[in-house]
């Protein structure tokens, strides 16, 4: 589908010199050292890496005396435009703001999102003429559901949109597929398929990658 500009705007290490009197007491001191800092990180690893992981994975997968909304995401989107959309728009980039929900199968899991994400008009020929498309910008409310078998996230997310074209705001249906590989129980990474739906006219798709950070409650 290629959008033709009309009247009406429709589109659709280094260490310390060691005297030599003092070079014996040095080494001696200096293996002290490194025999009490391997010693220091075998403890730390062995006792304190685990609580954080189990108190964290508590939290992710909680028990029935703690669920609801209280896990929060940040999010960054870079995408680029495929199909049809690609014949007027290229890369794209937005923010998200989310909220997850947890509850007691621990399986399926709620999750809301609220953001934006605004695509680059391309500078093509219509006609003869040069014309470069106006920026599309989506701003979005979506919920679903997702998933975390192992260390993945998987979402599928779907709910209205606006969209602002060529200075028109037009309803929207859009959609997302999320594949999240979660790094440490606070980073999410991975792609994202997205989908824009206007009424009476074809899906614009876009495929991108998204970084997100969880935020714990205290």
């Amino acid at each position: 589908m290629l959008l033709i500009p009309q009247k009406r705007g429709k589109f659709v290490i280094s260490f310390p010199q060691i005297s030599s009197k003092n070079q014996v007491a040095t080494r001696t001191n200096m293996k002290k050292s490194i025999l009490l800092f391997i010693a220091f990180l075998f403890f730390n690893s062995t006792y304190s890496q685990p609580e954080k992981k189990d108190k964290k994975s508590s939290q992710h997968k909680n028990s029935s005396s703690e669920k609801g909304w209280y896990v929060k995401l940040a999010s960054f989107q870079a995408a680029k435009a495929i199909g049809e959309f690609s014949i007027s728009h290229s890369a794209g980039f937005g923010a998200d703001f989310s909220m997850e929900h947890h509850k007691e199968n621990r399986f399926l899991y709620f999750i809301a999102t609220a953001g934006a994400t605004h695509y680059l008009g391309k500078n093509v020929t219509v006609s003869g003429y040069p014309y470069k498309y106006p920026g599309n910008t989506f701003i979005h409310l979506m919920g679903g559901i997702y998933t975390i078998p192992g260390n993945l996230n998987i979402r599928i997310i779907a709910g209205p949109a606006l969209s602002l074209f060529n200075g028109n705001a037009r309803f929207n249906i859009t959609g997302r597929l999320e594949v999240n590989y979660t790094f440490k129980n606070d980073l999410l990474l991975g792609p994202v398929l997205n989908l824009m739906k206007e009424p009476g006219t074809n899906s614009l798709l876009s495929v991108g990658i998204k970084l997100s950070m969880r935020f714990w409650p205290k």
